[in-house]
């Protein structure tokens, strides 16, 4: 017997999430195969069933993976709202009306044309938020948060070197009192291609709202 195929569904109203099962001779399982042909893309689907709403999300991918993971709430057999699982991440589900989610893998890499810096994710936040960044090219980072009066309060990345991509970084303030406060994005290519990509700055704002 499979140890990934799980039992039959319980009772309506009863918590369970399982994969849907491919096959009419499976009640779906708990784990799946990531793995596809380069270029395509792959499509999963999560049923998901619970007494009481919101459900608690929690993503903690235990690896970098170089391509766009999107996770889709089903609202009447079409995908509706979206969370990127490009990073870790967490969320709620709210509509109780929600029985399937549409997990898409993207078989193309995420190659960013130019350095930007997002707005971080949520904002206001308590106490932790996701900022975003994306570098076409290797390049060495530094990202450091100041409060209203420009001290530096946190340094979450320090000349660490990073692959081209979009990259996420989650922030904690736990530490920190309510407010605004600026994180500062330094990226120095790490290769000089006759100066096509000079030092990229650039600084934006957040709210801790306790």
């Amino acid at each position: 017997m499979n140890k990934n195929i799980l039992p039959p569904l319980p009772p309506e109203g009863s918590f369970d999430v399982r994969f849907q099962p491919q096959s009419n001779n499976s009640f779906g399982g708990m784990l799946e195969d990531f793995s596809f042909p380069e270029g395509k893309r792959k499509d999963l689907y999560l049923m998901i069933s619970s007494e009481s709403y919101p459900l608690d999300f929690s993503w903690q991918p235990k690896m970098n993976y170089d391509k766009r993971i999107t996770l889709y709430e089903v609202v009447d057999g079409k995908d509706g709202r979206s969370h990127d699982l490009s990073a870790a991440t967490e969320f709620q589900i709210n509509n109780v009306d929600i029985k399937l989610l549409h997990l898409v893998i993207d078989g193309v890499d995420r190659l960013p044309l130019k350095f930007q810096l997002s707005q971080n994710h949520p904002n206001p936040f308590n106490p932790t938020t996701i900022i975003k960044f994306n570098l076409p090219v290797a390049s060495i980072v530094i990202l450091k948060i100041y409060n209203i009066v420009g001290n530096e309060v946190n340094t979450l990345i320090d000349d660490q070197t990073f692959e081209s991509g979009e990259i996420n970084i989650q922030f904690n303030g736990d530490n920190l009192a309510s407010g605004t406060y600026f994180y500062r994005l330094s990226a120095k290519p790490k290769i000089n291609d006759n100066n096509q990509h000079a030092v990229y700055t650039e600084i934006k704002k957040m709210i801790l709202l306790k």
